[in-house]
This record gives C-alpha cells, sequence and structure tokens, in this order.
C-alpha cells in the first residue's frame, strides 16, 4: 500500500509539472548576426601627408602594413582598458611625429541600413576620416596653420547614404602633436581597431563608451572629494 502511495504521489507531481510547462507561452527563436565588425586589417600605413592618400584608386602597394588585431591580454596601463595596441613609435616608426596615414579597402555584403563608423577611444592625436575618398569626419581641429588636439572621446561617423554594400576605402588622415611620445612609450595613431556596422549599433556602442567616461568621471570626482575631505580633516 505505501509504495502504490509513493507511485501515486510520483505520478500526480509529473502531471502537474506537466500541465505548467503546457501553460508556458513557447519561447521564440532569436539568431543575432553581427551587426559590427572589428577592422583589424591589416591596414596599409605610411608617414607624411597627401590628401591624394584619401581616393580609392590611389596605390598604397607600397606602403607598410599594419595590424590592428589588439593581443590577448593586453590593456593600457593608464586608462585601464583592455585590446590595447601599441601605436606607431612601438611598431617601427620610433620617435615619428606628425601626419600619418592609414587606408583599408573592404568588401561589404549583406548590409541594408545606413553604416556608420566608430572610431577608436584611443588615439594619438588627431585625426580626418575619409571614405571613397570623401570626407566624413573629424576629431579636433584642422587648419592651414597647424592641427589643435583634444582629449580623445568616443565618436562614430555615417558614411553616405548609398555606401551600404560593395568595395568601399576607409583612409584616415592621422595627426600626433610631438609632445605626445613623452607621455607615453609606444605613442602614435590608432590604439584601437575602427569598428564598422549598421548604423544603430554603432550608436549603441557609442552610448555606451559615453556610460564609461562618464562613470570614469564620476569615479574620479568622489576620489577627489574624498581626497579634499580627508585633507581638511588635518586642518
Amino acid at each position: 500500500m505505501r509504495r502504490f502511495r509513493l507511485c501515486l504521489l510520483l505520478l500526480l507531481s509529473l502531471v502537474v509539472q506537466l500541465a505548467v510547462a503546457q501553460s508556458r507561452p513557447a519561447a521564440m527563436q532569436v539568431t543575432l548576426g553581427n551587426a559590427a565588425v572589428e577592422l583589424s586589417g591589416p591596414w596599409k600605413f605610411h608617414t607624411g601627408d597627401n590628401l591624394a592618400w584619401a581616393q580609392p584608386d590611389f596605390d598604397d602597394s607600397g606602403w607598410t602594413e599594419m595590424d590592428l588585431t589588439p593581443p590577448p591580454g593586453t590593456a593600457d596601463a593608464t586608462l585601464g582598458s583592455s585590446g590595447y595596441l601599441p601605436g606607431w613609435t612601438d611598431r617601427g616608426f620610433a620617435g615619428y611625429s606628425g601626419y600619418a596615414w592609414y587606408r583599408l579597402t573592404i568588401n561589404v555584403e549583406g548590409a541594408d541600413d545606413p553604416l556608420a563608423l566608430k572610431m577608436p577611444d584611443n588615439a594619438d592625436d588627431a585625426y580626418q576620416v575619409y571614405v571613397d575618398g570623401r570626407q566624413i569626419g573629424t576629431f579636433g581641429k584642422f587648419t592651414s596653420h597647424g592641427v589643435t588636439a583634444y582629449s580623445t572621446l568616443p565618436r562614430a561617423f555615417r558614411l553616405q547614404t548609398a555606401l551600404r554594400r560593395g568595395r568601399l576605402t576607409i583612409a584616415i588622415r592621422m595627426w600626433m602633436d610631438s609632445a605626445t611620445p613623452f607621455t607615453r612609450p609606444d605613442a602614435g595613431g590608432l590604439h584601437e581597431p575602427p569598428v564598422l556596422g549598421h548604423a544603430s549599433a554603432i550608436a549603441a556602442q557609442i552610448r555606451l563608451d559615453w556610460d564609461e567616461v562618464a562613470h570614469g568621471v564620476g569615479s574620479g570626482f568622489l576620489e577627489m572629494l574624498i581626497l579634499l575631505l580627508a585633507l581638511r580633516g588635518y586642518d
């Protein structure tokens, strides 16, 4: 009799669990595609400056190749960010400051929505971005009298509406101040790969980057406030 009751209880338990499972709505299968891609290259790199280098038909076959794939486990000791790349002064161009260019030709497939290019949050020091010879964005102030650089912040630029698929040439005109190598031994150019993707996905990444900036500023302000209060306690 005890065995019968035990079996009956187990059977009732299974019936209840089955009823609960059937009452739940079926889960939707969601497959997320790659909405954004890191452009690690290898890129073509050349020191100097010539606006003709922005054109897609320019022959850069003689330029230096520069892979922008971050080495595993790398990080910026100053900013604490992961995926950090050493700059050009640590990659065969020691002591060089001024203008330099990066170029990359890509073939885009399957992009029906507008595209945008997210630039690295860490770069030395100012830049202009060209796609198929047309400037789409700038960070810093470029004039005939020189370049004014600012602290690098999250930036992204939309591509022309017609550029959604096919062959594209991205050219980045970089400029580094001569004083920057004194602040870090591996200065120069891009310290992360640019990211190409749907404009909506890139906008989401930019918002996340700004959240990190705000958190860092807030943390630094809080630490400074605590320090000031502590020093005031010694008065």
